[in-house]
């Protein structure tokens, strides 16, 4: 490969070089997983990077959100294997909403 050849990211984020998720095969830092304070299920905490708000994700699953190295939340296409927002699937989802 020259140094002008891009990759594509497997996350359809454009040039694997600069996918934060991908980190080019490094495997990234795992984010703590945690228990869900209503229903138990198991999720992870990231954050929106514009907003710098924070949102639960389903461990597993299948959805349209991954979590990168640093804990910030990105959408992916399709497909691309991704989580749900824990908002979505837990049933008490509407007394933790502000």
């Amino acid at each position: 490969m020259t140094a002008n050849e891009t990759v594509d990211c497997p996350h359809g984020l454009g040039d694997a070089a600069w996918c934060d998720i991908c980190k080019h095969g490094v495997p990234a830092k795992q984010p703590e997983v945690v228990s869900c304070r209503s229903c138990g299920a198991e999720i992870m905490w990231g954050t929106w990077p514009k907003s710098g708000k924070r949102m639960p994700i389903d461990v597993g699953g299948a959805g349209d959100l991954v979590l990168d190295s640093s804990g910030f939340i990105h959408k992916v296409p399709s497909n691309v294997e991704g989580s749900t927002s824990h908002f979505a699937t837990c049933p008490e989802a509407g007394k933790w909403r502000k």
